[in-house]
């Protein structure tokens, strides 16, 4: 999409790939409704039957904010829907909408959006506010009621299909929290405990991929990768790691993870 001014209309620039065919094509389209917005941000695209639906939030000159969802048709490219889904009056809140993954967007059904409350604190950046699931091929948006003690923040949140894995992460493991979109259930947490204390537990960092839970931690003279099944809390593999000239400042995550073809 272009960065729109205020008082600019928002103009999506689509280029498209046909794998198969190794063939590429491009077109723009001009969303004439969204006159008078500054920033934006692109949280999640679906594509589904030659239909694109993007997912983006958006400011307004009066410091408002929305969430809204764009249905634009392959074929025709032209916007066949404009959906908004939520507005958040000028300073009152602070929305941030987490997605299946952070690092890839694409073709996500649900979404698990926080609105915080607005503070200057940023010690508060991380917490949980009202949180909510927005179903992409429904529109339909739900709250959805977090468990006491389920999760400090959402940073690593995980939406796998129809499945909400929710990880709380302390100095001696992971409490591993799971809710289906279809039962509308929690199921009971799985406990997964480290083999040694984490030193600092600000540096530990997961990241869920299928039916991996992956974390990163660093113990007293070395940091360790563990892999554990997602689903067992069974350790698949232990990788330590050892960097010369690995200060405190420094910490290790895991970026991405790709699938063998």
């Amino acid at each position: 999409y272009n960065e729109s001014g205020f008082n600019e209309p928002l103009i999506f620039k689509i280029d498209m790939h046909e794998k198969k065919t190794n063939e590429s094509r491009s077109f723009e389209v001009e969303t004439s409704s969204a006159i008078g917005y500054g920033w934006n941000n692109i949280l999640n695209v679906h594509v589904e039957n030659g239909k694109i639906k993007i997912v983006i939030m958006m400011s307004f000159q009066t410091s408002e904010q929305e969430l809204r969802m764009y249905e634009i048709d392959e074929q025709q490219q032209t916007i066949t829907d404009d959906l908004l889904i939520m507005k958040i009056p000028s300073k009152s809140n602070t929305p941030s909408l987490f997605s299946s993954n952070k690092q890839t967007l694409g073709n996500q059904n649900y979404n698990l959006l926080n609105v915080r409350k607005h503070t200057d604190d940023e010690q508060a950046y991380d917490t949980v506010g009202d949180v909510y699931i927005f179903n992409t091929q429904t529109g339909e948006l739900e709250s959805l009621e977090i468990p006491a003690g389920a999760v400090s923040n959402l940073e690593y949140a995980k939406i796998d299909g129809s499945e909400l894995y929710l990880p709380n992460i302390s100095a001696e493991g992971v409490v591993l929290h799971h809710y289906n979109f279809d039962t509308k259930q929690w199921a009971e947490p799985l406990t997964i405990t480290y083999p040694e204390k984490v030193v600092d537990e600000s540096s530990s960092t997961v990241y869920i991929f299928e039916d991996r839970l992956y974390s990163v931690n660093r113990l007293a003279d070395r940091s360790m990768l563990m892999i554990y099944d997602l689903h067992t809390g069974e350790v698949l593999a232990e990788v330590e790691i050892v960097i010369k000239d690995f200060t405190r400042e420094d910490w290790l995550r895991v970026e991405s993870i790709y699938r063998e073809a």
